[in-house]
């Protein structure tokens, strides 16, 4: 079940990028920080 879980988060992160959300501009760069959600599992 916690598979499922996984996959489905990361999807949703990585959807919300591609929506132009997750990201914040630090000096000038773009970091996205919606990829790093899942890290930390």
């Amino acid at each position: 079940m916690i598979h499922a879980f996984v996959v489905i988060w990361s999807g949703l992160a990585y959807s919300a990028i591609a929506l132009g959300q997750g990201t914040v501009e630090v000096g000038g760069e773009t970091v996205y920080f919606a990829r790093y959600l899942s890290t930390g599992w």
